[in-house]
């Protein structure tokens, strides 16, 4: 059973991201006494690409930090523009569809 406090605190963060989704759900956590198995919101239908790129600043969008400490950060602008530098190269090569990857490695981004 989740905490009432944890189900506010969980419909809050959703919002205060402004999560866009095609269907939110009902279920805000679902194992929370096991945090291995924890589903968080399990019943939403969500694009992540979406979210990660409505904005478009100089705020992190994604942050690395290796083992080895090997760090890097990414902005949503850099993002957007890496993203739209790969779609740009697919179109031209006649691809209209196509899945989407990042790989977290170190050798990303080289700076």
């Amino acid at each position: 059973m989740v905490n009432p406090r944890t189900r506010i605190l969980l419909e809050y963060v959703w919002q205060f991201n402004g999560v866009i989704a095609s269907e939110k759900g009902t279920k805000t956590l679902t194992y929370a006494d096991n945090m291995i198995n924890a589903r968080w919101f399990s019943e939403a239908r969500l694009n992540f690409a979406e979210n990660l790129l409505k904005r478009k600043d100089d705020h992190e969008a994604l942050v690395f930090q290796g083992e080895n400490r090997v760090h890097w950060r990414l902005s949503y602008a850099q993002l957007y523009d890496a993203v739209s530098i790969a779609a740009q190269a697919l179109k031209n090569q006649g691809i209209k569809k196509a899945i989407g990857w990042l790989p977290l490695c170190q050798t990303y981004p080289t700076q």
